[in-house]
């Protein structure tokens, strides 16, 4: 009758040691399971995320009037913008401020604000004309990003760095 019950007790160390692995496969998959759920969960955080802060800055509108002979910087967002210039963009990466009397900052523009820079010479600062560059406005939105937008509309984070400094390291005095 002891052989019985060894036999028993075997047949049920491996009945458990079975339903242990099956529950290890089970937790395994179900872990996988949850942190994709968390990626996925995540990556729509980061995006909504990059959609707020881009708002503020898709709302900034840029333009030159040709009737005017000025450039336009028009806030349309709800919130005030900040450190706003018009730079030259000489390359993908060095930009080069405006010779004076042009090369005005504004501080700080509240919402429904349009500033006009007048720009007597335009003409001969236009972008497919050598050496000058590309007219670029530089701003910096109220979650402190620095935000970059050209006269062709087109609108990205600026890469370069300093932005609560408002002196950006990329940015090459020339007169």
């Amino acid at each position: 009758m002891a052989d019985f019950w060894s036999v028993v007790d075997a047949i049920g160390s491996f009945g458990g040691m079975v339903l242990g692995g099956v529950a290890g496969i089970v937790a395994y998959r179900l872990y996988k399971v949850e942190s994709e759920r968390d990626r996925q969960a995540e990556l729509l955080r980061l995006e909504q995320a990059h959609e707020r802060a881009r708002h503020q800055a898709s709302r900034i509108g840029y333009w030159y009037d040709t009737d005017e002979r000025c450039l336009n910087v028009f806030n349309a967002s709800s919130l005030p913008i900040y450190g706003i210039r018009v730079v030259l963009r000489q390359d993908s990466t060095r930009l080069a401020e405006l010779a004076p009397p042009f090369n005005q900052r504004v501080v700080a523009m509240p919402p429904g604000k349009l500033v006009e820079w007048p720009v007597p010479h335009f003409d001969d600062m236009q972008p497919q004309r050598e050496p000058m560059g590309e007219c670029v406005l530089l701003f910096t939105d109220s979650g402190n990003s620095v935000w970059e937008r050209t006269l062709d509309g087109s609108l990205k984070a600026f890469a370069g760095t300093g932005r609560t400094s408002g002196e950006l390291t990329t940015l090459d005095r020339t007169y």
